[in-house]
């Protein structure tokens, strides 16, 4: 075995573990991102679901206030 073929080993068996570090890392990374992102969506979901909620309730309230002002009305005509 001469020496320049095991340099040329050597150098594959180097980049080749370099080239597999670099795929880690930009795996890691990726995946750290994604990571971000689904707590980001989860979080917007939830404020979702309370501004439906909120809206309900509103829907609720206006609804019992439209039904008060109504019957109100109908009880000062009927006096007048």
């Amino acid at each position: 075995m001469d020496v320049n073929e095991v340099s040329i080993g050597l150098q594959s068996i180097i980049g080749l573990g370099a080239g597999l570090l670099s795929a880690l890392g930009v795996w890691y990374k990726l995946k750290h991102k994604v990571d971000i992102k689904e707590q980001m969506i989860k979080q917007l979901q939830k404020e979702v679901d309370n501004a439906h909620i909120r809206i309900t309730d509103l829907k609720k309230e206006n609804r019992k206030l439209y039904e008060e002002f109504h019957q109100f009305e109908r009880d000062f005509y009927k006096n007048k």
